[in-house]
């Protein structure tokens, strides 16, 4: 059997740049708990990783990011994931004397950026982006001028009345989907300006999944199932390669032989917060079973 992997595969800059700063804080901090409010990146590989450095994830979802801050010793070294965050809960961590970073990715810190500049300019917002994301949650807490539009569900369900309204979207959006959502905020708001910020490392690997020969057969997506853009990537794959079976894995342990029995031709492609060392076990893994 034929295997390729798709480029680009592995981390985007974004996450990168995350990874990186965790391991440097631990590294400034060796000796002190470091805790991070949330997963610094969507992948339990990653997350694994820092657990192993003594960096602590806090990913329970049942509780927010305020009383993650709240149950935290006063003095905490905080680390803020790559998705951003609502910046209310910076004033509780002054108020604990914690020592705060920031791994936003600097795509979703532009995007807010230009969110805040657009509510102090008169605009309301309609933020398109999938429900609790926590990208999602950090933009909505920019201010109450700013509407959901849940990519998830196709919903909108606010009327804004006045002018002039401002779109924008989560970056790790179908970009397929986006582009109809888009379409359809338009013809109920034809004066709505509109600024597509889905994040170029997603949108490639997106269109280069569209792109691929008839000759293929298989098609491994690797990455977390709760990782946004992985997902997206999956669910292009499924509704635009219909002669290939597309599978979701996470690791090695997931590719089984029923996965490849008859097939020729096989991709491989991931997420962007996917380690390039789980990208090539299961490349290993498939070119073993393939034997």
């Amino acid at each position: 059997m034929k295997i390729e992997i798709i480029q680009p595969v592995g981390y985007c800059s974004g996450v990168s740049n995350a990874i990186s700063k965790a391991i440097a804080i631990k590294k400034s901090n060796p000796n002190k708990p470091i805790y991070i409010l949330g997963s610094l990146v969507h992948n339990s590989h990653v997350i694994d990783s820092l657990e192993s450095i003594g960096i602590v994830n806090l990913t329970d979802q049942s509780t927010s990011l305020e009383e993650k801050i709240k149950a935290l010793e006063k003095g905490s070294i905080i680390v803020f994931t790559a998705h951003g965050h609502d910046e209310k809960v910076d004033e509780i961590a002054k108020k604990k004397e914690m020592i705060v970073y920031d791994c936003i990715c600097p795509k979703v810190k532009a995007n807010m950026s230009t969110i805040k500049e657009k509510i102090s300019s008169g605009y309301d917002v309609i933020f398109v982006g999938i429900e609790n994301h926590p990208e999602t949650v950090a933009s909505l807490s920019i201010s109450k001028n700013i509407h959901l539009f849940d990519a998830k569900s196709n919903k909108f369900n606010d009327f804004i009345e006045k002018n002039p309204i401002f779109v924008t979207n989560q970056t790790t959006l179908n970009f397929k989907e986006l582009e109809s959502i888009f379409k359809e905020i338009k013809e109920k708001y034809p004066n709505a300006i509109f600024n597509n910020e889905i994040c170029p490392a997603t949108r490639i690997r997106q269109e280069n999944i569209i792109k691929i020969s008839d000759d293929v057969d298989a098609i491994f997506v690797v990455g977390d199932k709760n990782s946004s853009n992985t997902k997206r990537l999956y669910e292009i794959s499924l509704s635009s390669n219909k002669k290939a079976s597309t599978y979701l894995v996470s690791s090695e342990s997931d590719i089984t032989l029923d996965m490849i029995a008859n097939k020729q031709y096989a991709l491989i492609t991931s997420g962007t917060s996917t380690p390039l060392e789980v990208i090539n076990s299961i490349y290993s893994k498939l070119e073993k079973l393939s034997k």
